[in-house]
């Protein structure tokens, strides 16, 4: 199993800036965490990449923006409020396993394609829409008006 990042430190730095102190050392880990969230959700990655079914640059773009989003929220807050009057302050934090996270967009860009173009697909009907045979609005077609 490959355990390679799928970005670099500086695809992080091109999506968000350039990062300073700590901060490499911390995206380094969120790097590998971002990758193997990825490849644990779509466990061809590394086939798909290798034949070129996926882009490269795709895929490190996207493991770039989980880090990114990681570094910006490191607490995984979910809300954060803060009153000066009366000294008010509080949170609302995500589970840890939250804080690294696919997107849904991100998920469909991972997804293998099913060959059929975007918004084609099967159309679900659900029962109980039309109402059911012999009611007051199944009556006979009434005959065609004459003018």
């Amino acid at each position: 199993m490959n355990t390679e990042p799928l970005a670099t430190i500086s695809d992080v730095e091109g999506a968000f800036r350039p990062l300073v102190g700590d901060e490499s050392g911390q995206a380094a880990h969120l790097l590998v965490l971002a990758s193997a969230l990825v490849r644990g959700e779509f466990p061809r990655t590394d086939e798909r990449l290798g034949t070129g079914d996926l882009d490269r640059d795709v895929v490190a773009h996207l493991v770039a923006g989980i880090v990114v989003r990681g570094l910006r929220n490191p607490d995984a807050a979910r809300s954060r409020s803060e009153t000066v009057g009366p000294f008010t302050t509080s949170a609302t934090y995500a589970d840890a396993v939250a804080q690294l996270s696919l997107l849904p967009a991100e998920r469909r860009l991972l997804s293998v394609p099913s060959g059929l173009p975007p918004g084609l697909g099967t159309i679900r009907l659900t029962p109980g829409l039309a109402p059911p045979p012999g009611s007051r609005d199944h009556r006979r077609p009434r005959p065609w008006t004459r003018y």
